[in-house]
């Protein structure tokens, strides 16, 4: 029935776009002239055109009736799987409404479709506005609460860096009865006025950068919303730990994000780790962050799940070896803690229950304290990247490791030039991985390439910057990886058309990189654009 109706919906954005290619006429029951509604076809941009002012490129996205006419290549139905078509369909609301929600879950390639189907008739119009549940505005918004109020579905408003979203525009959310998450990143002309009309109930409120926001605002927003569940305040300058205090208000909270927000020190964590359904903590990039702020952490949250104390300057192998108390955690971020020694990986030796760890530029990390991860056996993902101390040597100690998927080891020598003859590369062990970056390195090199065969497994491979890799390379690669769907050749200057041609034949690859390929002419790269599953390139 899925299927089918997924079907059904592809064939009837066809028959939109079809018809859309016809005549259309706007009669005079549309908007007030003084205010005419555009769509694009992105389906995400709202713009005001005044209706004396049609938009040439598409005739036919002005809202309003429109005449459904047969299409020039006849087709005036759609018939699926044995059916007697979408010709009964079209007349039933409830079928209707089924066909635009499988076209909104097919993903942006049948966005322009949909829009199509929005504009053929005032009918399908309102059944369209029922099923968005979703709206990310890039322009002038719309001042009407009657508009905005027939997206009756819509639970997620999202804006981007959108300077024309002010204090007034947040009171027209009010119109949207199902809202639960409102993501505001940059919006730099709100503040706790705007941010007092939203709508009450709502479960998740992003404010990154929106740099008008202070204590008072948070005070008197979070005030407002007691069901919050997820908060995030990144790089949001004027708050500090006093803007914690207002955190207390919400005990529903699980997740907060304070990345960036330099005025919350370990005082505000303090009022953070007391709330008692506290799962996901973020304090990134954070100078005031200590060790003192860990050991609040693991003496209040122990159910704490996730933390991220990426590149917190202050925090030393003391704070981590706080964290032991945290059984269960399962996701840790402590790349670029600059402090960090070796120390600080045995520390992590209690808790077992990790399956993601970054450990990214630990430069004083050796090959003897990865020996520490020997008993994270639920480990999943693993980041390694620019620990510039570690070797293949260092990764002997991963070999019990059998539920990793996931490692990146960007900027390591791995080749093994030293690696006892007959001997299989550490790497080999771990077949379960089926996402592995080891760019960035002058020894990686086609023999290495050869050695790696055992990872049968891999769907993403990245061997950027690895100038010795050849087309010979590329050949293992696709001798090997059968399974590969994204690869990253970028900056591998010996790499021609003739190995871009042999990636032709892997079956389900879809995204390559070839960016600073100098030797990879336009010929070699429409080679992977023409192919019958066309794959996509960066370059």
């Amino acid at each position: 029935m899925c299927s089918n109706l997924r079907r059904t919906a592809r064939r009837l954005g066809v028959l939109c776009h079809d018809s859309l290619r016809a005549r259309k006429r706007y009669e005079s029951s549309g908007p007030p002239p003084s205010l005419q509604a555009r769509v694009d076809p992105t389906c995400v941009m709202l713009t005001a055109t005044p209706p004396s002012e049609p938009n040439m490129e598409h005739p036919g996205a002005l809202v309003g009736d429109a005449v459904f006419e047969q299409p020039d290549d006849g087709v005036d139905s759609v018939t699926v799987d044995g059916a007697e078509g979408v010709s009964e369909a079209l007349h039933s609301d409830d079928i209707l409404q089924h066909i635009m929600s499988a076209l909104a879950s097919l993903g942006t390639r049948e966005l322009a479709a949909r829009s199509a189907a929005r504009q053929v008739c005032r009918a399908w119009r309102e059944i369209h506005d029922l099923v968005v549940d979703r709206l990310e505005p890039r322009h002038l918004m719309v001042p009407s609460a009657d508009f905005w109020g027939r997206f009756r579905a819509v639970h997620t408003f999202a804006s981007h860096r959108c300077t024309q979203v002010t204090n007034d525009t947040l009171g027209l959310l009010r119109s949207f009865p199902k809202l639960s998450c409102v993501h505001l990143f940059g919006c730099m002309r709100i503040d706790e006025k705007g941010l007092q009309q939203l709508p009450i109930g709502l479960t998740s409120l992003q404010l990154s950068n929106c740099t008008l926001l202070n204590d008072d605002g948070l005070h008197a927003v979070l005030s407002c919303q007691p069901s919050l569940k997820k908060l995030e305040l990144c790089w949001c300058a004027k708050i500090s730990d006093r803007a914690m205090q207002a955190v207390q208000k919400c005990s529903q909270l699980t997740d907060i994000d304070l990345e960036g927000t330099f005025g919350v020190g370990d005082k505000g964590i303090l009022q953070a780790a007391a709330l008692p359904l506290l799962q996901t903590l973020g304090v990134a990039w954070n100078s005031r962050i200590s060790d003192t702020g860990l050991r609040h952490l693991a003496a209040t949250a122990l159910q704490l799940t996730s933390l991220n104390a990426k590149g917190c300057s202050k925090i030393t192998d003391a704070g981590i070896a706080a964290l032991g108390e945290l059984t269960r955690l399962r996701t840790l971020d402590i790349s670029q803690c600059k402090q960090l020694t070796c120390g600080a990986l045995a520390s992590l030796r209690p808790l077992c229950s990790l399956t993601e760890l970054n450990l990214r530029e630990l430069r004083s990390l050796t090959n003897d304290s990865l020996s520490s991860l020997s008993g994270l056996m639920q480990l999943k993902c693993l980041n390694l990247a620019w620990c510039t101390r570690v070797n293949w040597r260092g990764l002997r100690h991963l070999s019990g490791l059998c539920d990793l998927t996931e490692l990146q080891l960007a900027g390591l020598e791995l080749a093994g030039a030293d690696l006892p003859n007959e001997t299989p590369h550490p790497l080999c062990i771990l077949v379960s991985l089926v996402v592995l970056n080891i760019r960035e390195s002058a020894e990686h090199d086609d023999a290495f390439l050869r050695s790696l065969a055992p990872l049968r497994r891999l769907t993403h491979l990245s061997v950027s910057r690895c100038g010795q890799i050849t087309d010979d390379g590329i050949a293992s690669i696709v001798r090997q990886f059968t399974r590969l769907e994204v690869l990253d050749l970028s900056w591998c200057g010996l790499v021609t058309d003739a190995g871009v041609a042999s990636l032709t034949s892997l079956p389900v690859l879809r995204k390559v990189d070839l960016a600073y390929c100098r030797r990879v002419t336009t010929e070699g790269r429409d080679l992977l654009r023409q192919r019958a599953a066309p794959i996509e390139l960066e370059s």
